[in-house]
């Protein structure tokens, strides 16, 4: 089963006058760049892949996206490990060197192997897979726990040893896009109910499932409208004709709640 393409972009911002490195010479250089980006995203979905951009400030990037008004992009600022303060000239060349890095230990892939698990130290419970990003208990609380080797696996391999998959509930902390390629295969044979969460706008697992005929929707409130929400909801064609139903049975649901 072959995982769903990914093409990467890479945007070096410089901190201190806020241009892109290979783009000198125009205060809106950076712009013109997201634009091109948008362009070629829109391009590799269509061709049903999928496209990252890797950046060194993923907040600058995407307050940029949403004021050009252009379609987000999954956005991608990986930890940077190497020994190098902020600020001092080459920064950039250094940046670019560990994406190099991240690229050959396969950090911005979905494989079976092997990947390093830091423990939540606060909740005991749960944790985050260390690589492209800070994990959830490090954004949320700046605690960093224990490293776990641990074995991972794809969702199309492990459902290469079961019988057909009827729902899959996501809840990754911030991995949900790599979960979604490593079941591309699932998804299209198997066409499950999906549950996920999703703090990041969710836009790249949106238009590969809407490719697939799901309907997606606010897992919350049961609308069509996705804006601000973090939980959704995916169902595949077969049921869209229920949809009606759930909704009807998730209103009684809320009513009783409410009452109780």
């Amino acid at each position: 089963m072959v995982p769903l393409p990914v093409f990467h972009g890479l945007l070096y911002i410089d901190e201190r006058e806020t241009y892109h490195v290979n783009l000198k010479g125009r205060h809106n250089d950076i712009d013109i760049y997201l634009r091109c980006a948008a362009l070629c995203a829109s391009s590799v979905r269509y061709h049903g892949c999928i496209f990252r951009l890797i950046t060194n400030n993923r907040a600058y990037v995407q307050r940029r996206l949403a004021a050009l008004q252009i379609p987000q992009c999954e956005v991608v600022e990986p930890r940077v490990t190497l020994d190098v303060p902020r600020g001092i000239r080459f920064y950039g060349a250094h940046f670019k060197i560990e994406v190099y890095t991240l690229f050959g230990k396969r950090a911005f892939g979905d494989w079976q192997g092997q990947q390093r698990f830091v423990r939540d130290e606060l909740s005991g419970s749960t944790g985050g897979i260390e690589g492209t990003e800070s994990t959830f208990s490090e954004r949320q609380w700046n605690v960093s726990g224990q490293t776990i080797l641990v074995d991972t696996v794809t969702l199309d391999q492990e459902r290469s040893r079961a019988e057909t998959v009827d729902l899959i509930k996501i809840d990754v902390e911030g991995h949900e896009e790599s979960v979604i390629r490593g079941g591309s295969e699932t998804l299209k044979r198997d066409q499950p109910i999906l549950i996920f969460e999703c703090f990041h706008g969710a836009t790249e697992i949106t238009g590969f499932l809407s490719g697939l005929g799901y309907w997606i929707g606010d897992a919350e409130r049961m609308t069509d409208d996705t804006d601000g929400t973090t939980n959704f909801l995916a169902l595949p064609a077969q049921h869209r004709a229920l949809l009606d139903q759930l909704r009807k049975a998730w209103s009684v649901e809320i009513g009783r709640l409410g009452e109780a």
